[in-house]
């Protein structure tokens, strides 16, 4: 089967749905936002950069949106956002061992355990917008990433949000759609970040 995507939605959706189902943006607004985003980068590339097999990377991440962001965002990809502002988080955690593992073999597959992504409102029913379940899987070659997977294999969340989620997670895992946006910024992390930690 080929998916036609217009060209609004090829550029819009895989900064949205990689923001929303990883839960990791540059732009994060708020201040402990970001302090908790440099802290979970300082430990990524502490590990990397070190080349660590104990223990476990552990860090909170959380992005925000305001309604307005969201409601601009979907209207580029033809939805009507009348959930107003929301906020995603997930604990990431990941064995120190796997990262290194992965990045040093020739060909190297990362597994990352489940993870649960929590989405809430501001003006949603309880604040509860969506849970994701996910456990993505990154592939590298010579320590770069090339294909990266969000493999989720469950959504709670209300039908229409369900819905959309769905549809984006699944265009991603068959037709590749965030990977390239994806691996490119993990690559970006380790190749040129990182360094700059040493």
């Amino acid at each position: 089967m080929i998916i036609s995507l217009s060209p609004a939605l090829r550029r819009v959706v895989p900064t949205l749905v990689t923001s929303i189902l990883i839960g990791i943006s540059i732009t994060a607004n708020a201040d402990s936002e970001r302090r908790d985003l440099l802290r979970c980068e300082k430990q990524i590339c502490r590990s990397v950069n070190n080349s660590l097999k104990t223990g476990t990377l552990s860090c909170p991440i959380r992005k925000t949106w305001k309604a307005e962001e969201l409601a601009s965002e979907a209207e580029k990809i033809g939805v009507s956002w009348t959930y107003g502002g929301a906020t995603c988080s997930v604990r990431l955690l990941l064995p120190r061992k796997d990262l290194t593992e992965a990045l040093k073999a020739k060909n190297g597959t990362l597994h990352f355990n489940p993870h649960e992504l929590k989405c809430i409102g501001d003006t949603a029913p309880k604040n509860h917008l969506a849970t994701l379940s996910l456990a993505p899987t990154v592939t590298f070659e010579n320590g770069k990433a090339t294909e990266a997977l969000f493999n989720v294999s469950d959504i709670d969340g209300s039908y229409a949000i369900s819905g959309l989620l769905w549809t984006v997670a699944g265009l991603n895992d068959k037709t590749g759609l965030l990977q390239e946006s994806l691996t490119r910024e993990i690559n970006k992390l380790l190749h040129r970040t990182c360094p700059k930690y040493k």
